[in-house]
Protein backbone atom coordinates (compact mmCIF):
# COMPACT_ATOMS: atom_id res chain seq x y z
CA UNK A 1 0.00 0.00 0.00
CA UNK A 2 1.25 3.08 -0.87
CA UNK A 3 2.11 6.04 1.64
CA UNK A 4 -0.10 8.50 1.69
CA UNK A 5 1.54 12.13 1.55
CA UNK A 6 0.73 15.37 3.51
CA UNK A 7 1.73 18.71 2.07
CA UNK A 8 2.57 20.95 5.35
CA UNK A 9 2.67 24.84 4.72
CA UNK A 10 3.81 27.17 7.43
CA UNK A 11 6.62 29.74 7.44
CA UNK A 12 6.96 29.50 11.23
CA UNK A 13 10.19 26.51 11.03
CA UNK A 14 9.38 24.79 14.72
CA UNK A 15 5.59 24.97 14.55
CA UNK A 16 6.26 23.71 11.00
CA UNK A 17 8.61 20.80 12.21
CA UNK A 18 6.04 19.89 15.32
CA UNK A 19 3.34 19.64 13.08
CA UNK A 20 5.30 17.56 10.31
CA UNK A 21 6.57 15.17 13.42
CA UNK A 22 3.00 14.49 14.62
CA UNK A 23 1.97 13.70 11.15
CA UNK A 24 4.61 11.52 10.43
CA UNK A 25 3.88 9.38 14.02
CA UNK A 26 0.92 8.19 12.45
CA UNK A 27 2.03 7.00 9.11
CA UNK A 28 2.25 9.74 6.83
CA UNK A 29 5.20 11.04 4.39
CA UNK A 30 4.89 14.65 4.63
CA UNK A 31 6.34 17.05 2.89
CA UNK A 32 7.00 20.36 4.87
CA UNK A 33 6.72 24.00 2.84
CA UNK A 34 7.78 27.36 3.83
CA UNK A 35 5.39 29.31 1.93
CA UNK A 36 2.65 29.28 -0.34
CA UNK A 37 4.30 29.80 -3.49
CA UNK A 38 6.59 26.84 -3.15
CA UNK A 39 3.54 24.97 -2.68
CA UNK A 40 2.30 26.13 -5.38
CA UNK A 41 5.58 24.86 -7.29
CA UNK A 42 5.37 21.95 -5.90
CA UNK A 43 1.64 21.15 -6.76
CA UNK A 44 2.49 21.20 -10.32
CA UNK A 45 4.89 18.76 -10.13
CA UNK A 46 4.97 14.79 -10.50
CA UNK A 47 4.52 14.20 -6.44
CA UNK A 48 0.85 13.69 -5.87
CA UNK A 49 -0.83 14.93 -2.94
CA UNK A 50 -3.26 13.42 -0.55
CA UNK A 51 -4.32 16.16 1.68
CA UNK A 52 -2.65 19.75 2.56
CA UNK A 53 -2.76 21.33 5.77
CA UNK A 54 -1.35 25.33 5.45
CA UNK A 55 -1.64 28.27 7.95
CA UNK A 56 -3.07 31.48 7.71
CA UNK A 57 -0.97 33.60 8.42
CA UNK A 58 2.02 33.16 5.67
CA UNK A 59 4.73 35.33 4.43
CA UNK A 60 3.49 36.37 0.87
CA UNK A 61 0.13 34.35 -0.44
CA UNK A 62 -1.87 33.90 2.92
CA UNK A 63 -3.37 30.47 3.40
CA UNK A 64 -6.87 31.36 2.57
CA UNK A 65 -5.85 32.69 -0.98
CA UNK A 66 -3.71 29.42 -1.54
CA UNK A 67 -7.11 27.99 -0.57
CA UNK A 68 -8.54 29.74 -3.39
CA UNK A 69 -5.88 29.10 -6.26
CA UNK A 70 -6.06 25.74 -5.52
CA UNK A 71 -10.16 25.33 -5.96
CA UNK A 72 -9.80 27.47 -8.80
CA UNK A 73 -7.11 24.66 -10.58
CA UNK A 74 -9.37 21.93 -11.94
CA UNK A 75 -6.94 19.10 -11.27
CA UNK A 76 -6.45 20.30 -8.01
CA UNK A 77 -9.96 21.77 -6.60
CA UNK A 78 -11.03 18.45 -4.80
CA UNK A 79 -7.61 18.04 -2.80
CA UNK A 80 -8.46 18.06 0.77
CA UNK A 81 -7.34 21.12 2.83
CA UNK A 82 -7.37 22.11 6.32
CA UNK A 83 -6.50 25.67 7.76
CA UNK A 84 -4.97 26.42 10.86
CA UNK A 85 -4.86 29.74 12.41
CA UNK A 86 -4.16 32.09 16.11
CA UNK A 87 -7.98 33.52 15.14
CA UNK A 88 -11.28 33.11 13.81
CA UNK A 89 -11.39 35.87 11.63
CA UNK A 90 -8.73 36.78 8.73
CA UNK A 91 -8.81 39.11 5.70
CA UNK A 92 -9.07 38.00 2.18
CA UNK A 93 -9.15 40.16 -0.44
CA UNK A 94 -9.92 42.94 1.52
CA UNK A 95 -12.66 41.74 3.65
CA UNK A 96 -12.48 40.51 6.98
CA UNK A 97 -14.02 36.64 6.76
CA UNK A 98 -14.79 34.13 9.33
CA UNK A 99 -12.16 31.55 8.63
CA UNK A 100 -14.76 28.64 9.50
CA UNK A 101 -17.51 29.50 7.26
CA UNK A 102 -15.01 30.53 4.78
CA UNK A 103 -13.49 27.06 5.27
CA UNK A 104 -16.87 25.19 5.10
CA UNK A 105 -17.80 26.98 1.95
CA UNK A 106 -14.74 25.46 0.22
CA UNK A 107 -14.95 22.11 0.94
CA UNK A 108 -12.17 22.99 3.86
CA UNK A 109 -11.74 22.57 7.28
CA UNK A 110 -9.88 24.92 9.95
CA UNK A 111 -7.90 23.74 13.36
CA UNK A 112 -7.54 26.96 15.37
CA UNK A 113 -4.42 27.25 17.47
CA UNK A 114 -3.97 25.45 19.78
CA UNK A 115 -4.43 22.39 17.31
CA UNK A 116 -6.13 19.48 18.59
CA UNK A 117 -4.09 16.94 16.64
CA UNK A 118 -7.00 14.36 17.03
CA UNK A 119 -9.23 16.31 15.10
CA UNK A 120 -6.37 17.33 12.36
CA UNK A 121 -5.45 13.93 12.33
CA UNK A 122 -9.41 12.96 11.59
CA UNK A 123 -8.93 14.86 8.37
CA UNK A 124 -6.53 12.52 6.95
CA UNK A 125 -9.06 9.64 7.43
CA UNK A 126 -11.33 9.16 4.26
CA UNK A 127 -15.30 10.02 5.10
CA UNK A 128 -17.41 6.70 5.39
CA UNK A 129 -13.69 4.85 6.64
Amino acid sequence: MKMKRVMLVDSDGARRDEVAKIIMMEGYGVTPVPGAEGALILLEGDMRYDHIFAEVELSGVSGPELLAIIRANPPLASLPFALMGDSDFTTFRGEKVELGRFCLVRGASYHPHPINYREMLRDLVPKGA
